[in-house]
């Protein structure tokens, strides 16, 4: 470049920095911020250097401090003070950025700070919002919403929304919130949403909700809801809902609920007031209704049993359907099937289910009892006795104890 290029260059720059710096002190007078800063340019388009309040174009200022708007690029060096109400939209980058709404792309070597934040956010430490962040946010140890967090939200510890999370977020330790969770949430230990939990969750130990849980749930511990769980839910120890499950859930120990309606799998234990579907326990279930296919590996029991059962040892109030018990069944009432080492229809004194206290019963066995040895109180008019020894306790004297058949004779 020729001398006389350069020296004119340097003309029209220092034309340029009188000129706008004269109209930066007068703005700064009308405004009690902090000022002052240098305008490049016009009135609404040009380079601000400085605490220039206002710029359409680039703006380079060590502390931004009572910021009204940038529609452009924003590049602040250190940690800000005041700049409540204002408005940046383009790229807002620097130490940490911040600005009463953010529309844009924002970068911070510690992270991204502002009342409303929409578009693409990221720090080494954090991401956080007062009213809302939405969009790509991505956090070295946290993204957080005073309120609304919607979009896809990467933290290294934690993701937090008061009112809500919506979207993908991705966190090492935990997701949170005191609203509802909805959308693909995974978390190295735990996800806790208030009002309700959608979509697919997962966490390492567990996943809890006050509200409802709906979609794919799956935690390395357990599930809990204060609600009810629709949906598939997997859990390496327990999972438990006040109200009711609903779908397919598999739990290493436990499951319980105060329905249970679906396919339900549990490598100990199950319980719940009702029970409507197929469910196999490793070790024993128990409800007052019990509906469709139950299986376990020692005892099964409930009220009324309606459907398939297969456990060695049942224990029931009632039953419609058919068992198989290798071991024993008792039966105060049976209207269908059993077949079993030792069949039992009676009613044992002082029983208790749960709460529910057994004041009077019939035994009667309407149904067939097939077994080495069978044992009836009272027979209907239809049922029979099939196996080795078979007892019937009303029948007339000789007809008590017979082999291989027995019915009623009275």
């Amino acid at each position: 470049m020729r001398l006389e290029h350069l020296q004119r260059m340097l003309s029209i720059i220092l034309f340029l920095t009188a000129t706008t710096y004269s109209w930066a002190q007068t703005e700064a007078e009308k405004d009690p911020a902090p000022c002052c800063g240098v305008l490049l340019g016009t009135r609404t388009f040009g380079i601000g250097i400085g605490n220039v309040p206002s710029v359409k174009g680039i703006r380079l200022n060590f502390r931004d401090h009572g910021l009204k708007r940038v529609d452009g690029l924003n590049l602040s060096l250190w940690i800000p003070k005041e700049n409540t109400g204002s408005i940046v939209q383009g790229f807002n980058l620097g130490l940490l950025p911040e600005a009463g709404t953010m529309k844009g792309v924002s970068f911070g070597l510690l992270g991204a700070t502002g009342t409303e934040m929409h578009g693409i956010f990221g720090g080494l430490v954090g991401v956080g919002a007062v009213d809302e962040i939405k969009g790509l946010s991505i956090g070295g140890l946290g993204v957080a919403s005073n309120k609304r967090l919607s979009g896809i939200s990467i933290a290294g510890a934690a993701v937090a929304g008061r009112d809500h999370v919506h979207g993908i977020s991705l966190s090492g330790i935990g997701i949170g919130s005191g609203g509802d969770i909805s959308g693909i949430q995974i978390a190295g230990i735990g996800i806790g949403g208030g009002d309700g939990i959608r979509g697919l969750s997962i966490a390492g130990i567990g996943l809890g909700s006050e509200g409802s849980m709906e979609g794919i749930s799956a935690a390395g511990i357990g599930i809990g809801s204060g609600g009810d769980i629709r949906g598939l839910a997997l859990s390496g120890i327990g999972i438990g809902a006040s109200e009711t499950i609903t779908g397919v859930s598999v739990s290493g120990i436990g499951t319980g609920a105060k329905q249970l309606k679906g396919i339900h799998l549990s490598g100990i234990g199950m319980g719940a007031q009702h029970m409507d579907g197929f469910h196999v326990a490793g070790v024993g279930l128990g409800a007052q209704t019990i509906k469709g296919f139950a299986m376990t590996g020692i005892a099964l029991g409930g009220e009324d049993l309606q459907g398939f059962f297969v456990s060695p040892v049942l224990l029931a109030k009632e039953l419609r359907g058919m068992s198989i018990n290798p071991a024993f069944t008792t039966i105060y009432q049976n209207y269908g099937a059993t077949l079993a080492a030792v069949n039992i229809v009676r009613c044992p004194g002082n029983q208790r289910w749960g709460d529910f206290a057994i004041q009077s019963c019939e035994a009667i066995n309407h149904g067939v009892q097939i077994g080495i040895y069978n044992y009836s109180k009272r027979m209907g008019a239809r049922a029979w006795q099939i196996g080795l020894l078979n007892y019937v306790r009303d029948n007339r004297k000789g007809m008590r104890l017979l082999p291989l058949v027995n019915r009623r004779f009275e």
